[in-house]
């Protein structure tokens, strides 16, 4: 083939435990090359394409995994020694699955799931900077760009001021493989909970896990019912969560599971009566999708990108009432032909989303730029 063409990706978020953009980068560029392996060239920390050989492996110092440090190791990477790489394999476009892409590179494509650390700047100090005054550069600077969501491209071309550069809104999917109806008794048989609202995510504080630990206080529910929540612990905000939990004398009945494997990750969604996800702020929201795949009902907010995934399947909460809230826990643990409504709504809703619909959306408008230089 014409090596001017070959279309270049950096993939280095993917790692042995990805999870948000993590698993959209690996669920994406799986099936990129598996739809036409010889257009592309990968770069990668965590070689996820078992048997792809148009690829290479960049220091395992870059990964996510390492946390603030691979970060800063993977953003040096992609300034100085990624354009170097691109004229090496002569790449003709150059497309990175967030916005950590070279300057220098203008035929890029990039992929903007959120702008979360510019617009919580009290969350993410570090992260606050560089979205600030290096990002902006990487998206004007581009040829075209993705948004998970029409939410977020209003967000990030009113603030910063883009108005030049073509873009498009392509959803991000799930794994149907793994995203289904199961068999229910996987969670009490391996963990031990039987009941219980699920939360998966991290703490910042606009998930609103802390609103949710005080709902899940203040609902009148059976004391056998669980809320479990999934996601690494992070110690800038756990102390303050776990102060609301002793307080609302909850230490036997909120469960922290830390990071839950991929494959546990179904049957939790599965086996719990609803997923409890009153976030302020999503890109795009891919537990509420991977939920309802999976048959589960899903209480949520109408902000930002929710709405987008959930459409009608979902029962909507008041993400600042806290009485909103465990009003709707009640509803579901103790309506079981209002839980069934939930869960036929989410089963119809997932229906129209899947990785295999985003990758052929992908598929098209890479090829696409790809073929005009």
């Amino acid at each position: 083939m014409d090596n001017k063409k070959r279309i270049i990706i950096n993939a280095t978020c993917a790692s042995k435990k990805s999870t948000g953009v993590g698993i959209f980068t690996q669920e994406l560029v799986s099936r990129l090359v598996a739809i036409n392996p010889e257009r592309f060239f990968i770069f990668c920390v965590h070689n996820f394409l078992n048997g792809f050989e148009n690829m290479k492996l960049i220091s395992d110092s870059c990964s996510p995994d390492n946390g603030p440090s691979g970060h800063r190791k993977r953003i040096l990477w992609s300034q100085t020694l990624l354009p170097s790489e691109y004229k090496l394999r002569r790449g003709g476009l150059l497309f990175t699955t967030l916005p950590e892409a070279p300057i220098s590179v203008k035929n890029k494509i990039v992929v903007v799931h959120d702008i979360i650390p510019a617009k919580f700047p009290q969350i993410q100090t570090k992260m606050t900077y560089y979205y600030l005054y290096v990002v902006p550069w990487i998206l004007k600077t581009s040829r075209h760009l993705v948004f998970d969501s029409e939410n977020t491209r209003k967000d990030v071309l009113e603030y910063y001021k883009i108005k030049n550069i073509p873009n498009s809104v392509i959803y991000a999917g799930f794994n149907k493989g793994l995203f289904k109806p199961i068999k229910g008794g996987f969670i009490k048989k391996k963990y031990g909970f039987d009941r219980y609202f699920f939360y998966v995510g991290d703490m910042r504080p606009y998930k609103n896990l802390n609103s949710a630990i005080q709902a899940f206080s203040r609902a009148s529910l059976e004391e056998d019912i669980l809320f479990v929540v999934a996601g690494k612990r992070d110690d800038r905000y756990f102390p303050e969560i776990q102060r609301v939990v002793q307080q609302k004398n909850l230490a036997e009945r909120v469960i922290f599971c830390d990071y839950v494997p991929q494959e546990d990750l179904p049957h939790f969604y599965n086996d719990a009566i609803a997923l409890f996800f009153p976030s302020k702020y999503e890109g795009f929201g891919l537990p509420p999708l991977e939920a309802m795949a999976t048959g589960s009902p899903v209480i949520t907010t109408r902000m930002a990108s929710i709405p987008e995934v959930c459409g009608e399947a979902a029962l909507y909460v008041n993400p600042d009432d806290i009485d909103d809230m465990a009003s709707a826990l009640e509803r579901l643990a103790g309506d079981s032909s209002l839980r069934e409504y939930y869960i036929q709504a989410s089963l119809k809703r997932s229906s129209l989303f899947g990785w295999e619909k985003t990758a052929s959306e992908y598929m098209n408008l890479l090829i696409g730029l790809a073929d005009e230089i």
